[in-house]
């Protein structure tokens, strides 16, 4: 890592400092850890100070000069793992694998993409020979890292949408052919004195009850099945209390629309009608 890195990542030094100029491959040796490493090893989170060395026989002890903020490298749905940052200068000569180098630059504005020719040309112009294996924005990256739960989300949502749909067509059809079996007994109510509201009331308490009974029981299957989705799901439990009430809810409502539709064609009866029919 150079010195200005943290400062571009917008990744903030919690305690200590960053990276210098002064932090040379002549000058003591020093890392920076992120807070996963430190509460991991420092259970206080104090780490600055304290020396390490993470690679006995590869490298001498160095001081933990700074504590940086976690950054959740391996996916917005890990745990940031712990890290630590070396500075580029002060790598040792055996570490082959440090050999090649990541340049960032952060456009202050505009389209950070439009920015790649030009990023292109000013570092050839300095070495035409220079390779460039990769060169992408931090958005693009950030997509292709996440584009499995993206899609695996997005086909969940809309599996869920054609349940909630199904849903409601199956209480609709219920309660309609539910109220179409009854007309008779809906005309003996009404001639009897009972008021079109009333019997409408009692046609969606009828659906709510249904649709409540399966909630109940699909919140207790849903409460199990969907622990397995802990991958998919960024900052909130499978069991988060709120998305359950919420699913709850609309699944009430979408019941109590599709029961009130069939009630309403209900209290249109026509008592006289009916009893005619009986």
């Amino acid at each position: 890592m150079t010195p200005d890195y943290f400062a571009a990542m917008r990744i903030p030094i919690l305690r200590g400092r960053s990276f210098t100029t002064a932090d040379r491959a002549d000058a003591p040796r020093v890392v920076i850890v992120n807070q996963a490493l430190a509460r991991q090893h420092w259970p206080d989170g104090n780490a600055v100070g304290k020396r390490i060395n993470f690679r006995p026989g590869q490298m001498p002890w160095s001081e933990i000069v700074g504590i940086a903020g976690d950054t959740r490298d391996e996916g917005a749905a890990q745990d940031a793992p712990p890290t630590i940052y070396v500075p580029f200068a002060q790598r040792a000569p055996n570490w082959t694998w440090m050999s090649w180098q990541t340049l960032l630059v952060r456009a202050r504005n505009g389209d950070a993409e439009a920015l790649v020719p030009e990023v292109r040309s000013t570092l050839w112009s300095l070495d035409p020979n220079l390779p460039l294996l990769t060169v992408s924005t931090v958005d693009a990256l950030l997509a292709e890292q996440e584009a499995r739960r993206r899609m695996a989300g997005a086909l969940l949502l809309a599996f869920a949408m054609l349940a909630v749909l199904l849903a409601t067509i199956g209480v609709y059809g219920v309660m309609s052919y539910s109220v179409s079996e009854q007309r008779q007994e809906i005309g003996i109510r009404l001639a009897l004195g009972a008021t079109p509201s009333a019997v409408a009331s009692a046609i969606v308490r009828r659906g709510l009850v249904l649709a409540g009974t399966g909630v109940v029981i699909g919140l207790g299957a849903a409460a199990v099945a969907t622990r397995s989705l802990g991958t998919l799901l960024y900052q909130v439990e499978p069991t988060d209390p709120s998305t359950f009430s919420a699913t709850a809810a609309v699944l009430l409502a979408t019941a109590m629309l599709a029961s009130w539709l069939p009630a309403r064609r209900a209290m249109r009866v026509d008592p006289m009608i009916a009893m005619r029919d009986v």
